[in-house]
């Protein structure tokens, strides 16, 4: 089986909860990708200026920098040709529209469902496909 070009390049989690890093990276895993952890939004950003990441699990509220300012940082800073899609993770009752509007491509609630993080990574390959 031939991987995706969403696979091709590794994914980055930003997230500060070790446990929640580790459970979303074993659940990559299993799909057949490669990931990278960071712990808050600032780390995600100087990570991504020197490595490229198909997408980005980016929590919502970490410490240092936010996931939303991270995002908006990432979309200002980097190369259109090289803008990874970025997912909003959170647990809290933050609003879909609020990750949109700060450049996020889509949006996963935790605890976070292999079924259901699975449709939206073929979602987001379809739309490769598309590009």
């Amino acid at each position: 089986m031939s991987k995706s070009r969403l696979q091709r390049l590794p994914v980055l989690i930003a997230e500060d909860n070790k446990v929640n890093q580790r459970l979303l990276q074993l659940m990559l895993k299993h799909l057949g990708y490669t990931t990278v952890a960071v712990e808050n939004g600032l780390e995600a950003c100087a990570r991504l200026a020197r490595t490229s990441f198909s997408l980005i699990f980016m929590d919502i509220q970490m410490p240092v920098m936010n996931g939303l300012d991270a995002t908006r940082e990432i979309r200002a800073t980097i190369p259109e040709s090289q803008q990874p899609f970025i997912i909003g993770v959170t647990g809290l009752q933050i609003k879909r529209a609020e990750c949109l509007e700060a450049g996020m491509d889509e949006y996963i609630p935790k605890p976070i469902d292999l079924r259901r993080l699975h449709l939206l990574l073929r979602k987001l390959a379809d739309r490769c496909q598309v590009a």
